[in-house]
């Protein structure tokens, strides 16, 4: 998390993903979100990711996931951040 000069915050979220399954992952929609303590989203984007080195991943690789969330109140009561896996375009 880091605070931006107009005063707002700017949520940076991470994640490994490791495919197990037999089939090539063509593309991943991830959808991240930071949720206040009576579950109000403050702020939320959904991502499609696909890698750039490669136009699939083949099984037992790693894809790093990175969502960035902009213009959070830094004044809001931030109590739970989430990533999670929306959609899945398998081959």
């Amino acid at each position: 998390m880091s605070t931006r000069a107009a005063g707002d915050v700017t949520v940076e979220l991470t994640a490994n993903v490791r495919k197990e399954t037999g089939r090539s992952l063509r593309a991943l929609e991830v959808r991240g979100a930071v949720m206040s303590g009576n579950g109000q989203v403050l702020g939320e984007r959904t991502v499609v990711v696909i890698s750039a080195e490669r136009t699939k991943i083949p099984p037992g690789e790693e894809l790093n996931v990175r969502v960035v969330l902009e213009g959070i109140d830094s004044q809001a009561e931030q109590a739970d951040v989430r990533i999670e896996i929306v959609g899945v375009r398998l081959d």
